[in-house]
């Protein structure tokens, strides 16, 4: 039955035809058709296509949801020949990226393929996808992805299945708020400061900071560049808003650290800058005489000094004692409030009944308010005064007359 003519004109060769003829003769000696009956030759059969049934079965339950050899939507034959796999499927993106969407193809390619997504509360949209080259591969882009949508490709008069591209959004500061409470010695009202990252506050400041975020978060802490983390409070009425307490003691900045409850931390940790101003001792300045001095017992000492302080004084004055008496202090009270003022008293050595040869000694001195809320005083050097007798008698001297 296999044999075929070999010769120039279609002839059979001499050995095609002692081949075919032994097998004629053979044939008709042992009768071949009945060496496998009828029934073997339909079970055969029927077996033959029940293995077949079942290879089709099979392959239906292997081939993947993304690649589709048959449609979806007309039925498991009615795209026969097309295979395409959609890149990036069901994904997640954050929100505002681009997305680039392929579908590749295997086997039979289209004509043309188009994009079909319809973005969360939008109406259904659609845009071609452009083969790249000769690769079996037709691609396109969705620009700034904000919200959720379904999309799916269609070709030939086919689509594949709908994809999901979920959108989130990492944490995000909006806009950071401060509170500073001064403390009473500043008699400074209350300040609120808005949408900031920099805070100059006074030492021993309360400082209350309001985060508002894009979004609910898991954890949150505000990390120091040294030392403790200090932890954020949600607010009550807004689970946007994160609270923290400062007092104020030293100057520090801080980055805001907080992870959504997926774990995806914010990208860019904000840094806030908390500038402290250091409650200083008031600064005493003898005006006059700022220096030591020799009075006589009637004389009258005009003492002056300049008093300065960032957030005024409470009380000035200056304190002097003569020798064999106990010490004298004057206190003169500021008349309001302010950075600088002047300390002035007229000394009379005539009521201190001084003598002479006696010694007086003087100081200036100011009050103000220390950041732990006590009294800090400071005071200037101290000053002498040296009673000189009411007459003296002035000789030249001996040098003076040799001359």
């Amino acid at each position: 039955v296999e044999q075929r003519p070999e010769g120039p004109d279609g002839e059979w060769g001499y050995m095609q035809r002692r081949v075919v003829g032994e097998a004629i003769d053979h044939a008709m000696g042992h009768e071949w058709q009945e060496s496998i009956s009828v029934m073997q030759l339909f079970t055969a059969n029927l077996a033959r296509l029940a293995a077949m049934a079942f290879l089709f079965v099979a392959l239906l339950q292997v081939v993947p949801s993304t690649s589709f050899v048959f449609g979806l939507s007309n039925g498991p034959l009615a795209a026969l020949g097309y295979s395409v796999s959609v890149s990036p499927g069901d994904t997640e993106i954050e929100q505002g990226s681009p997305v680039v969407i392929l579908g590749r193809f295997e086997g039979k390619m289209p004509s043309n393929v188009s994009l079909h997504f319809t973005p969360v509360g939008q109406q259904p949209q659609q845009t071609p996808l452009t083969r790249s080259l000769d690769d079996p591969v037709f691609g396109g882009i969705l620009q700034d992805v904000r919200a959720d949508m379904q999309y799916h490709l269609e070709y030939e008069g086919k689509h594949t299945r709908e994809y999901m591209i979920r959108v989130y959004q990492n944490p995000e500061l909006l806009r950071a708020d401060a509170k500073i409470v001064y403390p009473s010695y500043t008699r400074l009202p209350d300040k609120i400061i808005e949408d900031t990252r920099q805070i100059a506050a006074v030492e021993g400041s309360k400082i209350t900071l309001r985060f508002t975020l894009n979004k609910p978060v898991a954890t949150a802490r505000l990390n120091p560049r040294s030392g403790i983390a200090l932890a954020l409070t949600v607010d009550d009425n807004d689970p946007n808003v994160l609270t923290a307490s400062i007092t104020a003691s030293q100057s520090e900045r801080y980055e805001l650290h907080m992870a959504d409850a997926q774990g995806r931390p914010n990208k860019m940790p904000p840094r806030f800058t908390i500038d402290v101003h250091k409650n200083l001792p008031a600064e005493v300045k003898p005006l006059f005489p700022s220096r030591d001095v020799a009075v006589s017992p009637l004389e009258e000492i005009n003492l002056e000094a300049e008093v300065s302080d960032d957030y005024g004084v409470t009380a000035q004055g200056l304190t002097y004692t003569l020798v064999g008496m106990e010490s004298q202090e004057i206190r003169l009270d500021p008349q309001a409030p302010a950075e600088t003022s002047r300390i002035r008293h007229l000394l009379a050595m005539e009521d201190l009944k001084a003598q002479p040869d006696q010694l007086l000694t003087y100081y200036f001195w100011a009050d103000d308010v220390a950041p732990d809320g006590t009294t800090r005083r400071t005071a200037s050097d101290i000053y002498f005064a040296e009673v000189r007798p009411f007459e003296e008698v002035f000789r030249e001297s001996q040098s003076f007359q040799n001359e």
